[in-house]
C-alpha cells in the first residue's frame, strides 16, 4: 500500500471507529448480548439481511426505527451513519481504494468476538 492510500484508509478508518464506538456503546446499552444474535462469520455491514440489525430478531428496518426512536427514513439513516451501522458517502468516495463496508464490518466482528467490552 502506497502512503497516500495508507494515509487515506487510515483517515477513512479513524472516522468510522469513532462513530462507531459511540454504535457500540448504544448496542450494548439497548440491546445486551446483541453478539449472541449475530453470525459473526457471516456479518457482512453492506448487506441489510447479513448486517448487524439485518441478523436480529425483527430485522433491520424495524430494529433501526426502534433505536432511532422514529419512522423519519432520513433521521433513521443518519443515526445510522452517527453511529457506525451504516457508510457515510463521504466514507465510500473520499479514497475509492478504501472498502469502508469491510472496514465497518470488521469492526463490529472484532468487538463481537470480544463479547463487545
Amino acid at each position: 500500500m502506497t502512503g497516500e492510500r495508507a494515509v487515506g484508509r487510515k483517515r477513512v478508518w479513524d472516522r468510522m471507529r469513532l462513530r462507531q464506538r459511540v454504535g457500540l456503546r448504544v448496542m450494548n446499552e439497548t440491546l445486551p448480548g446483541w453478539w449472541e444474535h449475530v453470525d459473526l462469520d457471516l456479518l457482512d455491514m453492506g448487506d441489510q439481511h447479513l448486517c448487524l440489525l439485518g441478523q436480529m430478531p425483527m430485522g433491520h428496518n424495524v430494529n433501526l426505527r426502534l433505536l432511532a426512536g422514529t419512522d423519519n427514513w432520513s433521521a433513521m439513516h443518519r443515526f445510522a451513519w452517527a453511529h457506525g451501522l451504516d457508510v457515510r458517502y463521504e466514507d465510500a468516495v473520499e479514497h475509492p481504494e478504501v472498502d469502508p463496508y469491510r472496514l465497518l464490518t470488521d469492526m463490529w466482528r472484532r468487538d463481537g468476538r470480544a463479547g463487545a467490552s
